[in-house]
């Protein structure tokens, strides 16, 4: 075989093989990254669905206070007109 198609034939297939090479890495890398970015996914969800959990929580709470506090302004409204109302019977309205 001569020299010049035996050294084209190595270039050739180095080439090829550099190539080949370059492909696979960036493979693994680009399956790499998408791992990451779908672990990074996954862990941003889970944190934002407890976030919501502890709001949605922390409303309840405030609901309940507020239905609490209203209930008590409603006994204090009650108990200043049946004050009211005695305060008018007394001085004869």
């Amino acid at each position: 075989m001569n020299t010049n198609v035996l050294t084209a034939l190595i270039s050739a297939s180095a080439a090829v093989l550099t190539a080949v090479v370059a492909l696979v890495l960036n493979h693994r890398a680009f399956t790499g990254l998408e791992n990451r970015l779908t672990a990074m996914d996954s862990n941003t969800n889970s944190r934002f669905i407890a976030l919501e959990n502890r709001i949605h929580a922390d409303m309840q709470d405030l609901r309940s206070e507020v239905r609490e506090d209203i209930k008590l302004l409603t006994g204090k409204v009650v108990e200043v007109d049946n004050r009211l109302t005695r305060l008018e019977e007394r001085l004869g309205k």
